[in-house]
């Protein structure tokens, strides 16, 4: 896969001629004989793509003494193209076995040995080289082509950006109050409301967040963050700020991405400038939120009830029904959602040992009801609403296209408002501490910390309060 030159330049008169002349038809002088050059097809690009790392290999080894850089590109491909489908083997495996089947042991077990195999590659191949930082538990790869579309971005629509930077900045602040507003009316809550409070908890794979979720939970986390990022680097290079490097990452099972800027030109910038590159984040997740929102709203209408999990040997599991399966009636009576299957079971006082006909994505199956509340006799552990799609897809694809923008919705309200929790190190913190430097000339440092202590006490103390009225939040 090899390309030979077919033109080179006349030694005399510099006019292009075809390789193989021996005389220059423009000036006729005799031309010298040169050797011929080869040239390394960009095909080889094919060998890595369907033989990942053994492709890359056997591609660098044939062209290395013809073309040393691209024989290196052809492995580092090779590599990158290992890893990115070393990843997507792995969420897609853990998507099979959908959470009842995959247990903590065998999910942790998992984890280790895809961070172990690609720790293993990245010291065997020096990837740091190439821009490619493979640590212990996180993988980072530093794009030019990624810093270069953030800043074409920022050139293109100039205008619009600094009109969204200058009403991002309202938002972060209105951001802010209310994050530290709920907390405190939270807590308020839990003493004297009790079941009206909200849960708060960290986010744990396998311990506060089912392992089925976690495919939906990283999708959600890419597009979060990558929006948030880029976000700050168009700001950023609006204010004139340099970006230093733009990429992606992964720790754990945690997608993401960054935007590196010049710290010195930062901290060298005016006020305003530094407090809209900083509140455009967030600000961005809410507009995501909204987005996502109003998408999911035109495309989604309620329809019954989603299966999660089952009692084993229950009267849903012995009928077939299971995991992402939905019922949309009972009886003939069209089921909505849980609210609408409660009151049906108590209006009707439905008992054990009646036969309730479901229709379901599976067709009318017949069940028969056992001992316990509705949930309990149906042998229903967790659930979800199910939302039929207007789109007209396919009922798997629709369930998966709803779960992923429930998600991405769910996690981008979240972010936009604890980001802007006035706590180091979050962006709320910065938005405090640089109103506060026009007004402080001392104690600004000691400031920040009291703010910062009186924020994660307000966090903990939620947190807290909720296991202690409600057990570990499991979602």
């Amino acid at each position: 896969m090899t390309e030979e030159r077919k033109t080179r330049y006349c030694h005399n008169c510099g006019a292009e001629i075809d390789t193989r002349a021996k005389i220059c038809p423009k000036c006729g002088v005799e031309q010298l004989p040169i050797p011929i050059i080869e040239k390394v097809s960009s095909a080889w690009y094919l060998v890595p793509f369907f033989l990942a790392l053994i492709g890359g290999i056997i591609a660098w080894y044939v062209n290395k003494d013809i073309d040393p850089k691209k024989a290196r590109n052809f492995l580092i491909f090779g590599i990158i193209w290992s890893i990115v489908c070393s990843i997507f083997g792995t969420v897609f495996y853990l998507w099979l076995l959908w959470g009842r089947m995959l247990t903590i042991p065998m999910f942790l077990l998992s984890l280790v040995a895809f961070w172990t195999i690609l720790y293993v590659l990245g010291r065997v191949f020096h990837l740091e080289k190439y821009g490619l930082e493979v640590g212990p538990a996180y993988f980072i790869y530093k794009s030019g082509k990624m810093k270069a579309a953030v800043e074409a971005l920022a050139q293109r629509w100039s205008r619009l950006w600094r009109t969204l930077c200058n009403v991002s900045l309202v938002i972060a602040i209105g951001l802010v109050i209310y994050s530290v507003y709920l907390f405190v009316s939270n807590i308020l809550r839990f003493f004297f409301l009790g079941e009206v409070a909200t849960r708060v908890s960290l986010i744990i794979p396998g311990i506060t967040i089912r392992l089925y979720w976690i495919p939906y939970f990283m999708i959600a986390g890419a597009v979060i963050v990558v929006t948030h990022e880029v976000a700050h680097g168009i700001a950023a290079k609006l204010e004139k700020i340099p970006i230093e490097s733009a990429g992606v990452m992964l720790a754990l099972v945690f997608t993401g991405a960054f935007v590196e800027l010049n710290e010195k030109k930062f901290e060298e910038a005016p006020t305003i400038s530094k407090l809209r590159m900083v509140a455009v984040g967030s600000a961005t997740n809410l507009v995501t939120a909204l987005l996502v929102f109003l998408l999911w709203s035109a495309l989604f209408t309620p329809a019954g009830i989603m299966i999660l999990e089952t009692r084993k040997g229950g009267p849903l599991e012995s009928a077939g029904l299971g995991q992402w399966d939905s019922v949309y009636a009972v009886n003939g009576t069209r089921i909505l959602n849980d609210l609408e299957l409660y009151n049906y079971m108590t209006n009707n006082s439905v008992s054990a040992g009646d036969i309730l006909i479901l229709d379901t994505n599976k067709g009318t199956i017949p069940i028969n009801v056992t001992e316990g509340k509705w949930t309990n006799a149906l042998g229903l552990i967790y659930y979800w609403n199910y939302f039929g799609c207007r789109l007209g897809l396919g009922y798997f694809p629709a369930i998966h296209l709803q779960l992923a923008s429930t998600w991405i919705l769910l996690l981008a309200l979240a972010i936009a408002i604890f980001n802007m929790l006035p706590a180091y190190p979050f962006d709320g913190d910065k938005i405090v501490y640089y109103l506060l430097e026009r007004v402080m000339k001392k104690g600004l440092r000691e400031a920040r910390i009291a703010i910062t202590a009186v924020c994660f006490g307000l966090m903990a103390t939620s947190i807290a309060l909720s296991f202690m009225q409600h057990g570990l939040f499991f979602l």
